[in-house]
């Protein structure tokens, strides 16, 4: 374990080194900022919230993923892919510790049994082959393969919780279906690609404006007839559910150039974006709502953050062809 974490420690600064200053300087008053919303939450130590905060961490576990060439390298040396995991699904208990310590304990426990778990669910995939869903842009795969399996099951999800807010009045269930919605799109957008991907790509700026077109395309056509449902069930609260839907558009363009912003690493872009999330809430919450103007800034941070790391692979890629 000891040797694991050295390891991840090794990798962690010297992807910190390859950050400019300008940029570590924020992503540590993001980190403080997270920090300071987390200390202020109050949240009753229930079997119920324990269970909750469990829940909770197990599906932000799930989104860590290695690539099959990992998973059976580290297979190879007794207990080190369990490590590996462990100390990964560790590493996101600690915001629950800020909560509440008890929270915190909860999740080390899930933690460790989810790690066990999936270090012992090493299986040949088959093949599985993809089928175009016509919802979607020709182009963008990921997509496509979401509509075998995860995609189905989180549409009849929605429109089930849709229909059973509309019987019995209650509004919350339905924008509450529409906001997992938005959550279940993340699924697709932090999946594992090589780096092959970035560079068939012209230029950075040819990747940045294709990757967003297709996740604001994608994103549009997956929420859109559920946000037309609402407005249909639920006409006085239009502006809810269009504040809904752009919030969504918002949160999938920002943890879409947090993800290559930050690319190769999954975990820390995802990190990030829970760090980000909590930020600009705690931020806008704090200036009574005008901090929705600093949004913007954000994003445009970011943009230039994602460009560079794009432009520096491709011209790696380059200098690896010369």
């Amino acid at each position: 374990m000891g040797i694991i974490v050295q390891l991840k420690w090794k990798i962690f600064c010297r992807v910190t080194k390859q950050i400019p200053i300008g940029y570590t300087v924020f992503l540590l008053l993001c980190a403080a900022a997270l920090s300071f919303v987390l200390l202020k939450i109050e949240a009753a130590v229930t079997w119920k919230s324990l269970l909750a905060a469990a829940g909770v961490h197990v599906a932000l576990c799930s989104l860590v993923r290695y690539s099959d060439e990992k998973r059976q390298f580290l297979k190879q040396y007794k207990q080190t892919l369990l490590f590996s995991y462990v100390a990964d699904f560790l590493l996101l208990s600690l915001p629950f510790f800020l909560i509440n310590p008890f929270f915190g304990m909860a999740t080390v426990a899930a933690a460790v049994l989810y790690g066990m778990y999936r270090s012992l669910s090493l299986q040949k995939r088959k093949m599985n082959v993809v089928t175009p869903s016509p919802f979607f842009v020709k182009s963008s795969f990921l997509w496509h393969a979401k509509t075998r399996y995860l995609f189905p099951l989180v549409w009849v999800g929605m429109l089930i919780f849709i229909i059973i807010g509309y019987v019995h009045q209650n509004p919350n269930l339905a924008f509450a279906a529409l906001a997992v919605g938005a959550l279940a799109i993340l699924s697709t957008i932090f999946q594992t690609e090589k780096a092959d991907f970035i560079q068939i790509y012209i230029n950075e700026w040819h990747f940045m404006r294709r990757t967003l077109i297709e996740t604001l395309c994608n994103s549009t056509l997956f929420l859109l007839p559920f946000a037309i449902l609402l407005l249909f069930l639920f006409p006085e609260n239009w502006l809810i559910t269009l504040l809904v839907f752009v919030c969504a558009a918002l949160l999938n363009i920002n943890a879409l150039w947090l993800k290559y912003a930050f690319y190769p690493s999954l975990l820390i872009a995802f990190i990030m974006l829970i760090m980000s999330l909590f930020f600009l809430g705690g931020l806008t919450i704090a200036l009574y709502g005008y901090g929705v103007i600093l949004i913007p800034i954000y994003f445009a941070f970011l943009f230039r953050f994602c460009k560079n790391n794009i432009r520096q692979i491709l011209n790696n890629n380059e200098r690896i062809d010369n």
